[in-house]
């Protein structure tokens, strides 16, 4: 009598054993799988947010500095949760420069310029500069949410040429 207890508490331990762990897993795994999730698809509405605007004969360099127009998608309702971009300029070397486009921006100037012009809003346009004299002959333009993170470019990169 006494052995088929034995196997009956055996049985019973594994099982609980085997539940608890279960258990322990599940409670660090469903909750790291669903913020992932959650941070993956929150680029896909504002896939393609900014783009570099071509007509404007700007996007060249000077000796001294670069001329890039950005335009902004003109639907608001996504726009709600984007702070500013990231423009990331390339050499032909493989260097690299990251300018950022927020409200407390201090590398990029107005065409003119004067201080930081601001994003451009709903449908619109706006020109910056940046002074370099380092050369750069590609830029992509990367989204910035208000959680911080930076969205990929879709479009890919534009080629920069001298004005």
């Amino acid at each position: 009598m006494v052995r088929g207890f034995s196997a009956i508490v055996a049985t019973v331990l594994i099982v609980s054993l085997t539940v608890i762990i279960g258990a322990v897993l599940a409670a660090f795994v469903i909750p790291f799988v669903k913020d992932n999730l959650t941070g993956s698809t929150s680029c896909v509405p504002v896939n393609d947010f900014y783009s570099f605007e071509q007509s404007l004969g700007y996007n060249c360099y000077t000796s001294s500095n670069y001329k890039l127009s950005l335009a902004q998608r003109a639907d608001s309702k996504e726009g709600e949760q984007i702070i500013g971009f990231n423009i990331v300029l390339q050499g032909s070397d493989g260097s690299g420069m990251l300018l950022q486009g927020q409200t407390t921006s201090a590398t990029l100037l107005s065409l003119n310029g004067s201080v930081y012009p601001g994003l451009p809003g709903s449908g619109n346009v706006k020109t910056y500069r940046y002074d370099s004299s380092s050369r750069y002959t590609r830029a992509q333009v990367y989204a910035v949410l208000s959680s911080g993170k930076t969205c990929e470019q879709q479009r890919g990169a534009i080629t920069l040429r001298q004005c």
